[in-house]
């Protein structure tokens, strides 16, 4: 073989092994796949309900539920001793809810407007309205109640108010009404109810009612008061006497036209009336 050939065959393997061993020792960039982890929240609705003493209430929410909870202003009674005599609601009202850059108000009855003006209500057949409620995340929050009689305590119509994981209750009163003596007041007396009323008067003392006599205005009661109790309700109060074993017996009874709130003394299931 001519010479030469052979030092270019061994110059061109010499070479490749060099070129070898230094592409073996580069290194080479790799490709990478990168994973974002994203959290997406489908919206869904959510009803949470509250039930509080006869009043059950309920506020949805959309989107991620479980960090809300219920913040609850609750409209109670005044006079503690009658809570179970007497519940009044009043309305309307309002609830303002802060985080301090945010405004929230609602009111009761819905769809009142505001701001509130006007004459204010109340009874005990208001119930459904005591309550004004705010679905919100843990923090600390401003509230001002209006009118602003209704008040926390006997000063008070704004607080603070602190969500922590659970849901919270803010009890509140309408303090303009006393409990003292004077929230007994007769407004009307010497007056006659006739028919139905007549009727459930004299049969709650288990007296047949005459038959139904328009032209003498029969069956009626009469020296009837109209009562003002507690600055809220009108009543109508008499005392009916009758015989039990010719033994003559008296209770004072207050009523509606529709029904009997109380007798006293006591008699049978109804309650007793109050003495102010």
């Amino acid at each position: 073989m001519n010479r030469s050939v052979i030092v270019s065959l061994t110059a061109i393997a010499v070479a490749s092994l060099v070129i070898g061993v230094v592409l073996g020792s580069m290194t080479f960039p790799s490709t990478k796949i990168q994973t974002t982890t994203r959290t997406i929240y489908v919206s869904t609705t959510t009803t949470i309900k509250h039930t509080s003493g006869n009043t059950s209430s309920s506020a949805s929410c959309t989107s991620n539920c479980s960090l809300l909870h219920l913040l609850t202003f609750n409209q109670t009674t005044l006079c503690s001793p009658y809570t179970s005599l007497f519940n009044s609601t009043f309305i309307p009202w309002s609830a303002t809810l802060s985080t301090g850059k945010n405004n929230t108000t609602k009111v009761q009855p819905p769809g009142t407007p505001l701001p509130l003006s006007g004459s204010f209500s109340g009874g005990p057949d208001l119930t459904q309205y005591d309550q004004i409620m705010f679905l919100v995340p843990n923090g600390n929050y401003s509230y001002t109640l209006d009118p602003s009689e209704f008040r926390n305590n006997q000063s008070l119509n704004t607080g603070t108010v602190l969500v922590n994981g659970s849901d919270v209750i803010v009890d509140f009163a309408y303090y303009p009404m006393s409990c003292g003596a004077l929230t007994l007041i007769p407004v009307k007396t010497n007056l006659t109810v006739y028919y139905d009323p007549a009727c459930m008067i004299i049969e709650a003392f288990n007296s047949s009612c005459p038959t139904l006599d328009t032209v003498n205005q029969s069956p009626s009661v009469k020296n009837v008061t109209l009562l003002y109790y507690r600055y809220t309700t009108y009543y109508y109060g008499v005392e009916y006497s009758f015989d039990i074993n010719l033994v003559k017996e008296t209770y004072n009874v207050w009523f509606t036209n529709s029904s009997i709130f109380c007798i006293t003394p006591k008699y049978e299931n109804y309650r007793t009336c109050p003495l102010s």
